[in-house]
């Protein structure tokens, strides 16, 4: 009797904590463009905020944003890996198309920002990992073996659609609203040395 009793209370409470487990994390809908900014190859300027360029041998426009939410307490929260679909326009959304070149995943100051980061803990690397979030993007399209690559060179720019995307192991999954830079914006950026 006990022993029911037990069971009675236990399979409720473990159907509500796995159903909570397995809701999925809200959209991101704040994130907003702050700037974009270049580095060039082999460039000991780092125009991104504590960042480093992912492909040293190349250059990169950094897009910097920010967002409504610490992204990295949204990924370790729903145990998110959170990556970037980057590509040139079509109107306001992504041109799966036209995609470009950028590194997979998104940076803050801190560094990579996924689900399994360790950091201190601590009011500065806090206020740090708030700031802004930064993609990089390759300025010029590179061949890649046994890829098929569109072509393209941001120094003849259109503007350029990015939306972040993810997901976990229990298949929940999220997307972001879509952040557009300007192709002036683009222009400005590597115009500057």
């Amino acid at each position: 009797m006990l022993r029911t009793a037990k069971a009675l209370v236990i399979l409720p409470l473990f159907v509500v904590v796995a159903s909570c487990m397995l809701m999925p994390g809200p959209d991101l809908r704040g994130l907003k463009l702050v700037s974009v900014s270049k580095i060039l190859p082999d460039s000991s300027v780092n125009t991104a905020q504590n960042g480093t360029n992912p492909w040293p041998n190349r250059g990169v426009l950094v897009v910097n944003f920010t967002a409504d939410r610490d992204l990295a307490e949204y990924a370790k929260q729903y145990e998110y890996n959170i990556g970037n679909d980057t590509s040139f326009c079509h109107e306001t959304s992504i041109d799966t198309a036209r995609p470009l070149q950028s590194h997979p995943y998104i940076f803050d100051a801190v560094g990579k920002v996924d689900a399994y980061r360790r950091y201190e803990v601590g009011e500065t690397n806090l206020a740090m990992r708030q700031s802004i979030y930064h993609i990089y993007i390759a300025i010029r399209s590179m061949p890649l073996a046994g890829q098929s690559v569109f072509d393209y060179d941001l120094h003849n720019p259109d503007d350029i659609c990015i939306q972040l995307r993810g997901g976990n192991m229990l298949g929940d999954s999220f997307v972001s609203n879509t952040i557009v830079v300007p192709k002036a914006a683009i222009t400005d950026a590597l115009a500057h040395d």
